[in-house]
């Protein structure tokens, strides 16, 4: 399961799109099924080093296992994945 947003400046929708994704992943916290992971895909200039350690705060880190990373990173995360398999 994934979602993606790419934001490029900060307030009002763009806070929106911030809080759905950490909502997300805090609902993601509570689930007790192991069949699928959860990626949170989020870019541009709004994600800054802050906001990015808000999100990675709300990860999950045992099966079902949660992931906050950038498009352009996805690709590393499937191949460590692939490697634990």
């Amino acid at each position: 399961m994934a979602a993606q947003k790419h934001t490029k400046a900060g307030g009002g929708n763009q806070d929106s799109q911030f809080n759905e994704m950490a909502q997300l992943l805090g609902n993601y916290l509570r689930r007790t099924t192991n069949g699928m992971a959860l990626f949170v895909l989020v870019d541009g200039a709004y994600y800054n080093e802050d906001r990015l350690s808000q999100l990675h705060a709300l990860i999950r880190e045992r099966p079902p296992r949660s992931y906050v990373a950038s498009v352009n990173s996805l690709q590393d995360i499937m191949k460590e994945i692939a490697k634990k398999s």
